[in-house]
């Protein structure tokens, strides 16, 4: 990677930090989180930070394509986001319905799907399985699954960003930081993300709202959608890098279900909150990022050594953060 190369991504993350900074003294005035009961956080904090990572990323995005290093279908996939980013930046101001956001979430996980031409070969021993038209249905309800459990996952200080951070630079180095397509994008992602998430680490002075959470979600999925089409064991790598998440979300979602709860209402039931009330957000996230480095990347990189036993590795990884999200209480009031 060249000096000016590396500047330039310096001027990057300046530019979505600064962007924050912009956002929060509008949000100071205009866009306060008001604790409630729910919240596990004590005091009004502005949201709508993740407004200047989607902003930022697009400056970056475009700055990509017309030097040629991104092709166009893969550019419009990632537009397919803005509407995800713009009714979550409406939810930020006032609440939106569910069926209006799930309309969005659908229609842009749809244009999204079909760009990307769906989900990948699933790889079997030595083989893989074309899924053909089902692949696309598939990616379409993973896409929607994925970015609104990425905003569910977003309920204490740092630990979304710090999630879309270490999730879009693995992706890059197993890229081989390559400056183009996959690579440029997951690296612009990343670099983006963490110049909000000085603002957002513990204590937090500004949230990313559901304006960030929801396009960092997408945003991730196009990214592990891509991945796979170029090597079909990225995609199972991304789902092993993204376990954390998923475990929590799915398990909590599942024990609400089945025990009688109003599932689809807002809460404060899954593991990483029960156990931030216990341990403080900071020791929480430094835990994620502990997990997420030790256990999680080793095992997504032997999925890349390994592609005839994606499933076997992705069990491997998978077990054990749900013992540990059990552990933790994930789904219980």
């Amino acid at each position: 990677m060249s000096y000016w190369l590396v500047l330039a991504w310096v001027g990057v993350f300046l530019l979505a930090y600064a962007g924050v900074y912009l956002i929060r003294c509008y949000a100071l005035k205009h866009l306060l989180d008001i604790p409630n009961q729910r919240s596990s956080h004590n005091l009004p904090t502005p949201r709508g930070g993740g407004l200047a990572i989607v902003v930022v990323f697009f400056v970056a995005v475009f700055w990509g394509y017309v030097n040629n290093l991104i092709q166009l279908d893969f550019v419009l996939a990632l537009l397919a986001g803005i509407p995800v980013a713009v009714i979550g930046f409406i939810d930020d101001h006032r609440p939106v319905s569910i069926r209006i956001r799930l309309l969005i979430h659908l229609s842009s996980a749809i244009v999204a799907s079909l760009l990307m031409a769906g989900l990948p070969a699933i790889p079997v021993m030595q083989a893989t399985i074309d899924l053909g038209v089902w692949g696309y249905a598939i990616a379409v309800l993973a896409l929607v699954w994925w970015l609104n459990l990425f905003n569910f996952m977003d309920g204490i200080d740092g630990i979304a960003g710090s999630q879309a951070v270490f999730m879009a630079l693995a992706l890059a180095v197993f890229t081989g930081f390559k400056v183009d397509g996959q690579g440029f994008l997951s690296l612009a992602l990343g670099v983006t993300t963490l110049g909000f998430l000085i603002w957002n680490w513990p204590p937090a002075k500004i949230f990313m709202g559901d304006v960030g959470s929801g396009f960092l979600g997408f945003a991730l999925g196009v990214l592990m959608l891509a991945a796979g089409h170029a090597k079909p064991a990225m995609l199972y790598a991304g789902l092993i890098l993204s376990g954390l998440f998923v475990t929590d979300a799915s398990v909590t979602l599942l024990r609400r279900y089945c025990s009688g709860q109003t599932w689809y209402e807002a809460h404060c039931c899954h593991a990483y909150q029960h156990a931030a009330r216990r341990y403080g957000h900071i020791k929480v996230v430094r835990a994620v990022w502990l997990i997420n480095l030790t256990w999680l990347l080793p095992w997504a990189w032997i999925c890349l050594l390994q592609p005839g036993y994606v499933w076997l590795v992705l069990m491997a990884a998978y077990i054990p953060l749900i013992v540990l999200v059990l552990k933790f209480n994930a789904g219980k009031v």
